[in-house]
């Protein structure tokens, strides 16, 4: 099922004919997301919201993580821009092709008193050559999916409050023992307590399967089974030019047992809770420019003392982050980091996963028509591989979309993933590529075709032949919303 758009107001002015010309303006603010920008006028970027790494599983409703939210700025040590309406032929900063409003195209919603309801169904069509993700003896099978996604969001002045479910089910025409449901439920909000300070809070409940390609995928009979419940608030306090966000988040994830050739697989001893703390001060020099330091702590608890090998899993961790948001002209916009990471087992046995790590998201918009985006993230991912204390993965992905009509969007992406295991000599590196377009047919109607391919390259460990594959997919989707 589609991850939903975090903001479903996004700033932006619609363009009225495809000129190349670039001509960016500041927007006024439109209506906020659950976790957004705050009801104010005037708006920067500030705050650290919620992104739960679930790759391996698109889910509908808002995935763990609040994302960046926006904070008013400061009426004191600043000139504030005044909210004027752009030019029919001119793109709002910050628009991009996937975001920009299409008034035409987008989604009225249903109004009922202070609030909008937006549902939707896709019904896809899939085509696996290796629904597996084995190296030998791979099987195909054609899948078909129904996804039904109910968002809701407040419309009031202050305040916010936004919920949304989804269900992703499906079918395997051949292999019925791959059928399975993912379920999503989410709920958030922000209270504006006093200009530049305000409290948001989310919670989500998940029922999810572990994909087949998953390096933890325990070869069941039948996919594996997790639930996943989260917890996550934030304050934000803004001081003329200094702002500060502290957030909590808590995590429990449940594994259930599965059926395999060999007996049942034991997945209790990867149940475990997260818990983390994050405090980010940043410093705007200027609305287009400003700088932040960010510390977290983590701590990983494992329900079993022991795992299935009699190792005790427990750790605790930090990172430390360092960067820079910018804004050039509306041209260019993003923020990157510098900084370290590390994460101490409580099992002598287990090494001591660390790290420089780096990453952040650049955005460049060579023409109206046309957005190049880049993403990086180095993280330190729980791993079930034997004598493996962690996994420090490296992330990377280039994305582009182009606007060939006002009502077809293209879109090429490429993924890379480099995951080095602590502890125990083995690499692993992930390709994936992916083409998709989506013709918008009316408001209410969209098509969408995606062509994907993935590849693992793998190196070290225990039969590294065993843990490489390819596996391409072909779909077809049609959306029906209101």
């Amino acid at each position: 099922m589609e991850e939903p758009t975090a903001d479903f107001w996004a700033s932006s002015v619609m363009p009225t004919s495809h000129s190349h010309a670039l001509m960016f303006v500041d927007a006024p603010s439109q209506q906020p997301s659950a976790l957004g920008t705050a009801p104010n006028k005037h708006t920067t970027a500030s705050g650290q919201m919620l992104a739960e790494a679930t790759a391996d599983h698109p889910v509908p409703a808002s995935d763990t993580q609040l994302t960046e939210a926006g904070s008013p700025k400061s009426s004191t040590g600043q000139q504030e821009q005044a909210a004027k309406p752009s030019p029919p032929d001119e793109v709002a900063r910050g628009e991009t092709v996937q975001n920009r409003k299409r008034k035409e195209y987008d989604p009225l919603g249903i109004h009922v008193g202070g609030f909008t309801v937006f549902p939707s169904t896709t019904l896809k069509t899939t085509i696996d050559d290796n629904i597996y993700a084995k190296p030998t003896g791979q099987r195909s099978d054609t899948v078909a999916a129904l996804n039904a996604d109910l968002k809701i969001q407040s419309n009031w002045n202050n305040h916010l409050l936004e919920s949304s479910l989804g269900v992703e089910a499906k079918r395997y025409v051949r292999n019925s023992k791959e059928n399975h449901a993912n379920i999503s439920f989410d709920m958030g909000g922000r209270l504006d307590i006093v200009r530049d300070v305000y409290l948001k809070a989310k919670a989500s409940a998940k029922r999810l399967y572990e994909k087949r390609s998953s390096p933890d995928d325990a070869n069941g009979l039948e996919p594996t089974q997790y639930d996943k419940f989260a917890f996550e608030a934030v304050y934000h306090h803004k001081l003329n030019r200094l702002t500060f966000d502290l957030t909590g988040k808590l995590t429990d994830s449940d594994y259930t047992d599965v059926a395999s050739a060999s007996g049942v697989v034991n997945n209790d001893d990867r149940d475990r809770l997260d818990t983390e703390g994050t405090l980010k001060a940043s410093y705007e020099f200027k609305p287009d420019f400003s700088v932040f330091a960010e510390t977290t702590w983590k701590k990983i608890s494992y329900d079993d003392d022991f795992d299935d090998d009699g190792v005790n899993r427990d750790s605790i961790g930090a990172t430390y982050k360092t960067g820079m948001r910018f804004d050039f002209s509306g041209v260019t916009f993003g923020d990157i980091y510098l900084g370290a990471t590390s994460q101490r087992y409580a099992d002598a046995s287990l090494q001591k996963s660390s790290g420089a790590i780096y990453g952040g998201k650049i955005t460049w918009n060579p023409t109206r028509l046309t957005t190049v985006t880049w993403n990086a993230e180095r993280v330190i991912s729980e791993t079930t591989t034997a004598g493996a204390s962690g996994v420090l993965d490296t992330k990377l992905d280039l994305t582009v979309d182009h606007e060939l009509l006002r009502n077809l969007i293209l879109t090429a992406r490429v993924e890379k993933k480099f995951s080095n295991y602590q502890g125990i000599s083995q690499d692993d590196e992930d390709t994936k590529l992916k083409f998709s377009a989506k013709y918008l047919i009316n408001r209410n109607v969209n098509a969408q075709f995606t062509l994907e391919h993935h590849n693992r390259d793998a190196k070290g460990g225990t039969s590294p032949a065993d843990r490489e594959f390819d596996q391409s997919q072909i779909s077809l989707g049609l959306t029906f919303q209101i």
